[in-house]
């Protein structure tokens, strides 16, 4: 269609970006956001981003700064129920809390702190919270949080 922009991967567009001179003096960081309806393409997402920094020699973090799964709603690869999405959390987590290191990641946010009825991006995000919506009662994902944090 006429107008339309190329489509690229965060990796492919981060290749083009180091491609200019002196492009990686511009930042510090990297924002990625893997969703995926399995852990491990999530992780190959972000190991790809890491690679395309590798090859650059830039040393720039990673803030993973939206992952999340949904506990209710309609029917998507995304939404896992309550248990299935404290256990996604958690295994999301563990993930990066292992790989901190290798692949320079700086932070870890969760999509959303509680649940919301609205008009969402996506038709998995109205439960994709911590917390359900109205009540504000945690969900097993926030005790699964909790417990990795030692928060309470």
């Amino acid at each position: 269609m006429k107008g339309e922009l190329p489509a690229y991967t965060a990796w492919d567009f981060l290749d083009r970006l180091y491609d200019i001179e002196g492009a990686e003096d511009t930042f510090d960081g990297i924002g990625a956001h893997p969703y995926a309806a399995k852990l491990a393409k999530a992780e190959s997402q972000v190991e790809l981003m890491r690679d395309s920094v590798e090859r650059a020699g830039d040393d720039a973090g990673i803030w993973i700064t939206e992952i999340g799964w949904a506990s209710g709603g309609e029917a998507n690869p995304l939404n896992r129920g309550p248990e299935g999405q404290a256990q996604e959390l958690t295994d999301a987590y563990e993930l990066f809390l292992e790989r901190r290191e290798d692949w320079n990641i700086e932070t870890v946010t969760w999509y959303a702190w509680r649940d919301y009825q609205g008009e969402g991006l996506c038709v998995w995000c109205p439960e994709s919270g911590l917390f359900e919506e109205d009540e504000l009662e945690p969900k097993p994902s926030w005790e699964a949080l909790t417990e990795l944090t030692g928060g309470s």
